[in-house]
């Protein structure tokens, strides 16, 4: 860019500041707008989800030693069955997700692969139906996941199958590559007979030393969110916010380049050609959506982080996608109007 295109779109963006501070909140708005109503969604899903039980077990116990407790907790009256397993909370885009590792003669966590196969190596995964739908992942997807206690500590694995109950599984070798120390994980489940209160048999083990993490199955609850109509419902809302702030932005921008048509009557009899005035009004509208962007992205990751919907990486990620829509859109309407202004016969423009 030369010396006086730079001046020039300087001259632009500072010759009224409250036009390009106008410019600047409606860029803010409309991304804000639009990739809010993802908060929206997280919010409906809270709402609307039904439960129901999944897991074929009804105690969870975990702590570094707590496998070598399986034959005394299964010699515990109103126990059926207990199986050792890792269970290790990860991250995977917004959602915490607990990845076990596979085991062909598990009863408490039977495979049922719905498509694809069961990891091959430490870079493979099997992921949950409701985890894949959620995330719209498929057999052979690249996912990044994180441990729930190192999310500075990303990781990629390939989706190799879909389990069609509520199990994310890996390999022992995956499980090491989540987390060095993955033996922190290590996990008895159980299954009762019901001839024993699970209240009671669950401060049995809370009692024990081994046992720093007991859980019962109602927090081991799956759900199946029916949100067809309140997902037609945010998309519409979202298309109508982008086709709104578009429109915005091209009006002001239309009516920017109206006050400017002498100036550029100007630059035009100096020699200037319509492609570098082109050029010139392109640059300014770019500066001036990216200014926007990165505003209004930092301002729908502080609300996703005050409302706990995520870390500022994954919030980020997850409305970019939707913010550089608005970006595209943004500069087809500055392009449009850039290169009209810009192809106005000189006599018009004198006369504007």
């Amino acid at each position: 860019m030369s010396e006086l295109t730079s001046q020039l779109v300087r001259w632009g963006l500072l010759r009224k500041p409250l036009r390009t501070l106008f410019l600047v909140l409606t860029v803010i708005g409309a991304v804000a707008s639009f990739a809010s109503t993802e908060l929206v969604m997280e919010d409906l899903m809270d709402r609307t989800v039904t439960y129901w039980r999944t897991y074929d077990y009804d105690l969870f116990v975990q702590g570094p030693e707590v496998h070598r407790l399986q034959p005394e907790v299964a010699a515990f009256p109103g126990v059926a069955r207990v199986e050792k397993n890792l269970i290790i909370p990860v991250i995977v885009g917004l959602n915490e997700v607990e990845i076990a590792l596979v085991d062909d003669d598990s009863r408490l966590l039977p495979i049922n692969l719905a498509e694809g196969h069961l990891p091959a190596d430490e870079f493979e995964i099997v992921l949950a139906q409701e985890v894949a739908t959620l995330n719209e992942l498929a057999v052979g997807d690249e996912l990044s996941l994180a441990a729930i206690d190192d999310m500075d500590n990303v990781l990629t694995f390939t989706v190799s199958g879909i389990e069609k109950g509520a199990t994310s599984l890996v390999t022992e070798r995956g499980a090491e590559r989540i987390h060095p120390r993955f033996q922190d994980y290590s996990t008895l489940i159980i299954k009762i007979d019901g001839s024993v209160p699970a209240s009671k048999l669950e401060t049995q083990l809370r009692q024990m030393p081994e046992a720093f993490r007991v859980r019962n199955n109602d927090q081991f609850m799956y759900f199946d969110a029916s949100l067809s109509v309140a997902e037609v419902v945010v998309y519409v809302t979202r298309a109508l916010l982008l086709a709104v702030g578009v429109v915005c932005l091209y009006t002001l921008l239309h009516l920017g380049q109206q006050e400017r048509y002498y100036e550029l009557g100007v630059l035009r009899a100096l020699g200037f050609s319509r492609r570098k005035i082109t050029i010139t009004l392109l640059l300014e509208g770019a500066i001036i959506l990216a200014a926007g962007i990165v505003l209004a992205l930092t301002l729908v990751s502080l609300l996703a982080f005050i409302f706990g919907l995520g870390t500022w990486n994954m919030a980020v990620g997850r409305y970019l996608p939707g913010s550089l829509i608005v970006f595209l859109l943004g500069l087809l309407a500055v392009a449009w109007t850039a290169w009209r202004a810009a192809s106005r016969p000189i006599t018009t423009l004198f006369k504007a």
